[in-house]
């Protein structure tokens, strides 16, 4: 079965593309093996992204923001 690849358009493209997709599959693998990272890691992202979209949040405001969606 033949796996769909998605290349991103943020990065150079890399010379050596066996290796990068080595690193993603690795990658995936541990997120499947820990789903407690998987977890932590998306809601780094979104928290990252939130921060982007508001253009930042008082450092006194981050508490009850994470709270009020827990």
């Amino acid at each position: 079965m033949a796996w769909p690849l998605c290349v991103s358009l943020s990065r150079p493209h890399s010379r050596r593309p066996r290796r990068r997709v080595r690193r993603l599959l690795r990658r995936a693998q541990q997120l499947v093996d820990a789903p407690h990272a998987a977890v932590w890691y998306g809601a780094r992202r979104i928290l990252a992204f939130t921060l982007m979209i508001r253009d930042g949040i008082p450092a006194d405001g981050i508490e009850p923001y994470l709270h009020a969606r827990a």
